[in-house]
This record gives C-alpha cells, structure tokens and sequence, in this order.
C-alpha cells in the first residue's frame, strides 16, 4: 500500500514537473501559434500543484495550508479574473479560505 502511495506521489511530482517545463519552454510559442498565455497560468498551476502536495503530506499544519490558500487564490485569479489589477476576488479568496480552516480545526476539537 505504502509502495503505491509513492508512485502516485512521483507521478503527481512529474505531472508539475511537466507542466513547469512546458510552461517555461514553450510559452512563447504557443502564444505566437495559438493565441493562448499559458506563462502566468502555468506558472500558477505549477505553484498550486506544489503546494498542494506539500499541504496533502501534512494537513495539520495551519502555514502549509496558507501557502495552499495563496497558490489556490493565485490560480483562480490567473484562470477567471484579470489577473493584471488587484481586485476584491483576490482578497476575498486570501481571506474566506483561512476561515474555512478555522471552523473545520474548530469542528474537529
């Protein structure tokens, strides 16, 4: 069981791997040929992906989960919002997702 959990572990690692390498090898192209910025959005996804990981490793720990809470935001402003301005989605999702960790540490008690 232990043996599986790692090659899903290494498989997930390579997933973010993979999108890191074509995000930072590939972005200009795919911008020229299709039209698509995938720069800020694969850097985003990368980020998320890591920080994910880091965060199912240790669910416990409050800072693991704020940096998952700010990869998280990251990505949802990268995807759905215009991600050149600081707007009020952005603090909404820096604040509300840290909330929802107090009352789910709060209900666990």
């Amino acid at each position: 069981m232990e043996q599986d959990q790692r090659i899903v572990d290494k498989v997930y690692l390579w997933c973010a791997i993979i999108v890191s390498l074509i995000t930072y090898g590939f972005w200009d192209e795919i911008l020229s040929a299709y039209k698509i910025p995938i720069f800020y959005i694969g850097n985003a996804l990368f980020i998320f992906m890591i920080c994910g990981y880091i965060y199912y490793k240790d669910k416990q720990s409050f800072v693991k989960f704020f940096l998952f809470d700010i990869a998280l935001s990251n990505l949802v402003d990268e995807l759905f919002f215009d991600n050149t301005k600081m707007s009020v989605c952005e603090l909404l999702l820096f604040l509300i997702i840290p909330i929802f960790w107090y009352l789910k540490t709060k209900k666990g008690k």
